[in-house]
């Protein structure tokens, strides 16, 4: 919506069968899979500034909630997790491992869909561990969880009350003032996270008593695809990261500067110690000066302002909530934080998520369209507009205001799935299932197994820290090793370590590249498909098994979401030494 409001959508940040999955063989059908899930909290990089190492204050541990940041009674950030999807009823270890990482703003459970998929279709031959940021532990869930047990209109509106009433204030004591965080969170860089994500992979390089699985690494969207990139081409004291892992997978994202070099990176040294950055013409990532002063610059350790920060991402989950208890029900949202127009909540969570409403391709899936009552057409329903970033070729839509009934009560815009948009005068298929999508924005996925007593995963991450995505920009050529005196005094000051990716041009690993063709890569690389974004990437790496495939008719978020096994099978076709086009 291109009206100035905030959009839910931008909160949310946001083959043939083969030996190890696909259908099973003609001569008797295969059990399914019991898919569990465990979310595992373990020893991740010591940063010298983190609670325990460092201090932390009665306020700060009052606040955290999440169990899983205590360790016998001492709170403990350094912490690393991740989510492991596995079948319940095997017994012999996995024959392969698939560690994903996700994108900006996104958690472990962005990829329950696809995780799902990917075990069940092996056959419970592969795992896969989604990995959750350290930041996941200052969110506090407690809200959510008890809106999930009573799984009510109600109870998901009193989660919304107590998030928009927080006696600390919007976003919590955290968040207001957030700057007690500063002193570990802006020491949250690119060394520290790929450090966990070392500590992850060194735990799944140990399971089995005699064979150790293949590990593969996955990255989605830019942030997860750049940190799997620069996992690889990174030193860990002297061990290449490539080294660690059998092979790469880059789902709709490739490191960036290598898609494109009109992408966002530190070109100065005063752009990394001191102004920043400005990324897609409106967010601002601090320098690393602010980021370690706030009570000088204001600048808070994770994203924020009116699309990002705790309380954004908090309404984008009472949003799904209220999707699925009371689909069809009027949205109770206020008018600053609802929908444009008189909606029902399912609409409401459509208009903001669908490939044909969603202002930018980061956030689109494909789910259906809006109902168009008998006789009438899409133009008297929505209004067509283009799509800034040349992703869908139907153009955007906006919702209309459809009036009031004879009570003079509103018409509310509803949803409904639309696998097919031909009928509407419209191209392509709409492959994803809004239910799923909306189930996949709650605790524990949806299972029914949650306890806040342990602690849960979720699809956002409401404190997503600004300096990896700082870092991430320094880092994005993949090569580190001409940095200045003054950026390698600054990485150093408190205790940290240098950026050590000098291992780039070595990497000799499997990779294999997933785009879908109205994916974020859309706009780049037309009229040309999608895939190409991924050969720069492939000319500077040395590995002699480059695959690279785009998915027809998918927006961005299908890769994850869609109830179609394309994505799966081609996944599983490379890890079982394919290269699937």
């Amino acid at each position: 919506m291109s009206n100035g409001k905030r959009t839910i959508g931008c909160l949310m940040l946001c083959a043939a069968a083969v030996a190890l999955g696909g259908p099973a063989a003609s001569g008797g059908a295969r059990a399914p899979v019991r898919v569990g899930r465990e979310r595992h909290v373990i020893a991740g990089y010591e940063e010298p500034n983190t609670p325990p190492r460092g201090p932390a204050s009665e306020r700060l541990r009052a606040a955290i909630t999440d169990p899983a940041a205590f360790v016998d009674g001492h709170l403990n950030l350094n912490r690393a997790i991740y989510v492991r999807f596995f079948d319940r009823e095997r017994e012999a270890p996995p024959r392969s491992i698939v560690i994903f990482i996700p994108g900006i703003v996104a958690g472990a459970n962005s990829f329950e869909h696809l995780a799902a998929q990917l075990v069940q279709r092996s056959g419970g031959e592969i795992e896969v561990w989604a990995v959750d940021r350290r930041a996941n532990l200052l969110e506090d869930a407690r809200a959510m969880i008890a809106a999930e047990k009573a799984q009510t209109m109600t109870a998901a509106l009193t989660a919304l009350e107590a998030y928009e009433n927080h006696p600390g204030g919007r976003g919590g004591v955290l968040a207001n003032p957030p700057y007690e965080l500063s002193q570990f969170m802006a020491e949250w860089g690119l060394d520290v996270h790929l450090r966990d994500l070392e500590a992850i992979v060194q735990q799944a390089r140990n399971v089995g008593d005699t064979t150790r699985p293949q590990i593969f690494l996955g990255g989605y969207d830019f942030v997860g695809a750049d940190l799997a990139a620069l996992f690889a081409a990174y030193d860990f004291d002297g061990v290449p990261g490539f080294t660690l892992i059998d092979g790469l997978i880059l789902l709709e994202g490739t490191p960036s500067v290598a898609a494109s070099p009109r992408a966002p990176q530190i070109r100065s040294d005063d752009e990394y110690l001191h102004s920043g950055v400005v990324i897609g013409g409106t967010l601002h990532i601090p320098g690393l000066h602010s980021l370690r002063h706030p009570e000088e610059s204001g600048e808070p350790p994770f994203l924020g302002g009116d699309l990002f920060g705790p309380f954004s991402f908090q309404l984008a989950e009472v949003l799904a909530q209220l999707a699925l208890y009371a689909p069809h029900r009027a949205s109770p949202l206020p008018v600053d934080l609802g929908p444009p127009v008189p909606s029902t909540n399912v609409a409401t969570f459509a208009l903001n998520t669908d490939d044909e409403f969603a202002e930018q391709a980061q956030q689109r899936f494909s789910l259906g369209f809006l109902i168009i009552p008998p006789g009438r057409r899409v133009a008297d329903v929505a209004e067509s507009r283009p799509d800034p970033d040349r992703a869908n070729p139907n153009g955007l839509f906006a919702p209309r205001d459809l009036g009031t009934d004879p009570d003079g009560q509103p018409v509310l815009q509803d949803w409904a799935r639309v696998p097919d948009l031909s009928p509407l005068g419209l191209q392509g298929k709409e492959v994803s299932d809004w239910e799923d999508v909306a189930r996949g924005f709650l605790y524990g996925a949806g299972d029914g197994e949650i306890d806040a007593s342990r602690g849960e995963a979720n699809f956002i991450e409401w404190f997503f820290p600004q300096r990896l995505v700082l870092d991430i920009l320094l880092a994005a050529r993949l090569d580190t090793s001409h940095l200045s005196p003054a950026i390698l005094d600054a990485l150093t000051e408190r205790g940290g370590n240098p950026l050590t990716v000098i291992h780039n041009r070595e990497v000799n690993v499997p990779v294999l590249g997933i785009s879908a063709d109205q994916g974020i890569f859309a706009g780049e690389t037309r009229p040309l498909p999608t895939v190409f974004a991924f050969f720069p990437y492939q000319r500077s790496i040395s590995s002699t098994r480059f695959c690279a495939t785009e998915v027809n008719e998918y927006a961005h978020n299908d890769i994850l979401w869609s109830r179609e096994p394309r994505v799966p099978d081609l996944i599983i076709a490379f890890m079982n030494g394919g290269c699937p086009r």
